[in-house]
């Protein structure tokens, strides 16, 4: 366990008022350039279905309603989401701080230098649910973290409304299933870490996890289905059909010219829907079309049975399509601040002024000519955390960082198998985890370097 010293009275009763006014300083930062927040295609579709009171489940309903109930408290249009998660970002940065000033003091400066860092500020102002979801997770650790030598009263606390900030943030981003398990067995057990206590109680609780987002999905918001796991079918089998060298789909009526494009210029490992393109709309259309009633391959056991015979078929192809997939996603030049002027996106249209323009340029330099905004240099970085904690005696700062990590590491791999599409938002979870994880890598080590004092 990382000795705790508590700082001067003088000295700290300094710097945690500064420490604030910092995070203060985040929050205003953040709203000075994204104000009033940068609506995306996905988000403004849940915000059309919460007004319509129909939603589907293709992006999370759950986004769409507090969106639409919040804007009566918080504003009308984009920032009644943006506003929120831009102070609970700043708030979770501010409370690492005072937990791991409690050891160490650059580590803990550390911690709010870090949002202020370009790979985290460039999206706190895109309405995106990889960002709002990170931010409730990071909050619902530091929640725990920061007391978890506190009275019983006060852990109890936290970890309830640590808990609501999980959920909020699962329930947004529902792929993040087995990364939410280190995470929530630490919410419930944050003083040791045990390998045997994430076996039993993780895969429980992910089983759990996945009924509560049914039952809040299509219970309470009843949410049509609308098969969206069948775009990583979709993507398999053109992926597969690329690398095969041959048409895997269930369609025997696309002409040999068709079938040549649907093996070449259909298949783009960065996105799936590249199938849907005005190069390839044929194959899309063909996919997708419902004539005769009931025919329609999409959502359909025809073409989940026809991705299973392909997977087996020809297992090497659909290997390195993944692999070529995970490999755009961790060291191709992505997407990273939304462009609505590009998109075609005009709703809540975002007006780009001197401060902002400035700021996006710099974020393109940055994503020319440095590795910030791959997803290679932050799982390097997580995995190097997790196994500097792996050495440590056991404790509350093992238990944290090794959670913090692995959940990291487990979001990004996932992609390997379920991604489809290769943009820097999916990586976010991961830089912003493995940073807040190397500062408390940082204060362990600083901890250690000193002769251990009084533990509090």
């Amino acid at each position: 366990m990382m000795p705790l010293r508590q700082p001067a009275p003088r000295q700290y009763a300094f710097e945690a008022p500064l420490a604030f006014l910092i995070a203060c300083l985040g929050v205003l930062l953040t709203w000075w350039l994204f104000y009033p927040g940068i609506a995306t295609h996905d988000s403004i579709v849940v915000y059309d279905q919460s007004y319509a009171g129909n939603f589907g489940d293709w992006q999370p309903p759950l986004l769409g309603w507090m969106w639409t109930h919040l804007e009566p408290f918080v504003g009308y249009g984009p920032r009644a989401l943006f506003l929120p998660t831009s102070v609970i970002f700043w708030a979770s940065l501010f409370t690492m701080f005072l937990a791991l000033r409690r050891s160490s003091r650059w580590p803990a400066w550390f911690m709010l230098a870090i949002g202020f860092l370009p790979p985290l500020l460039a999206l706190l102002g895109v309405i995106w649910r990889d960002v709002i979801f990170a931010a409730c997770w990071l909050l619902a650790f530091a929640l725990v973290f920061v007391v978890v030598e506190a009275p019983r009263f006060w852990r109890l606390l936290a970890f309830a409304v640590a808990f609501v900030f999980f959920m909020i943030g699962f329930l947004i981003r529902p792929n993040a299933l087995f990364a939410a398990a280190p995470i929530l067995v630490y919410l419930i057990s944050p003083r040791t870490f045990s390998w045997k206590r994430q076996i039993l109680f993780g895969l429980p609780l992910i089983v759990a996890l996945q009924v509560v987002s049914s039952l809040v999905n299509y219970g309470w918001l009843e949410a049509r289905r609308e098969s969206a796991i069948h775009s990583v079918l979709v993507f398999d089998l053109t992926g597969i059909t690329h690398f095969a060298d041959k048409n895997v789909f269930p369609i025997d009526d696309w002409t040999p010219e068709q079938v040549e494009k649907v093996k070449t210029i259909c298949y783009e490992p960065t996105y799936w829907d590249a199938i849907w393109w005005p190069r390839c709309s044929f194959a899309m259309a063909r996919i997708n079309r419902d004539i005769p009633k009931g025919s329609k391959l999409f959502g359909s056991d025809t073409l989940r049975q026809a991705w299973q015979r392909a997977i087996i078929a020809n297992p090497i192809p659909y290997v390195q399509h993944r692999l070529n997939y995970f490999n755009a996603l961790m060291t191709a030049k992505m997407l990273v601040i939304f462009n609505q002027s590009q998109s075609g996106q005009h709703r809540f249209f975002f007006l780009k002024d001197k401060s902002f323009k400035t700021f996006e340029s710099g974020i393109e330099w940055l994503n020319e000519n440095t590795p910030l905004f791959r997803g290679w240099p932050w799982l390097l970085l997580s995995v190097l955390s997790f196994v500097a904690a792996l050495f440590w005696s056991n404790g509350p700062s093992k238990a944290a960082t090794l959670a913090l990590t692995l959940s990291s590491i487990i979001y990004t791999a996932t992609y390997v198998v379920f991604g489809v599409a290769a943009e820097y938002r999916y990586v976010y979870w991961t830089v912003l985890a493995s940073l807040v994880a190397a500062g408390m890598v940082a204060a362990q080590w600083a901890a250690d370097r000193r002769q251990p004092v009084q533990s509090l």
